[in-house]
């Protein structure tokens, strides 16, 4: 991580990307490129409304993965906004995000914070994937689909901002929930690039520029 860090900004990207890509080719040639599952208890299990509401006027259901996965996600999510807000590490990594000589100047250990970082991301991306084994068949390359969605929320909902990606998520898994009922399944994947498309034209400093200068504002 520290020998990357004197490179382009522009490098670190390609490398990074060539990593992965060396990484997802190693996986084929030892695990193959068979779809995979690993099989969890509630698996195949749902909550209906009905259980807790005999009277209930709707018939709703839950399904269990994907509600379980969907509360540690906020979780998760909640515990990094108060790391990062909250606690003089993750401010610290935030400072150094924004400017790095000025964090510097103030005493901020950079290196140390660069590496606490890097072990966060990769630990969030680990949580992650557990969170995506009771839903999805997993394989090499399945890592593609989910870095494309991720970009499309971070340039939506705004760098730096936490708030701006849950906001941007939420906006994007709409967007495609409503593209997919009302045009069809294949348009699904369109409609995320024609929501990209029009952030960067309309809002390219994201959902996150939206809040601060409402902040501002006020």
């Amino acid at each position: 991580v520290l020998k990357v860090e004197s490179i382009l900004p522009e490098n670190q990207v390609i490398l990074t990307v060539g990593i992965g890509m060396v990484l997802a080719n190693l996986a084929t040639i030892i695990f193959q490129s068979d779809y995979r599952q690993t099989p969890v208890s509630y698996g195949t299990k749902a909550w209906y409304l009905r259980d807790y509401w005999a009277g209930s006027p709707v018939d709703i259901s839950l399904s269990m993965p994907w509600t379980v996965s969907f509360t540690m996600a906020l979780l998760i999510t909640g515990g990094l906004w108060f790391f990062l807000t909250k606690t003089d590490t993750g401010k610290s990594i935030r400072a150094t995000a924004q400017d790095l000589d000025a964090a510097q100047l103030m005493g901020v250990n950079v290196q140390r914070m660069r590496v606490i970082t890097f072990g966060l991301g990769s630990s969030l991306v680990g949580a992650a994937g557990c969170l995506f084994i009771p839903i999805y068949y997993i394989y090499p390359d399945i890592g593609g689909q989910f870095t494309l969605i991720s970009f499309v929320i971070t340039i939506l909902g705004g760098l730096g901002s936490t708030v701006g990606a849950i906001i941007g998520g939420l906006i994007l898994g709409l967007f495609e929930s409503l593209t997919a009922t009302y045009i069809g399944m294949g348009w699904a994947p369109v409609g995320r690039f024609v929501i990209f498309v029009a952030a960067l034209i309309f809002i390219p400093g994201g959902v996150a520029s939206l809040l601060r200068s409402r902040k501002l504002g006020k």
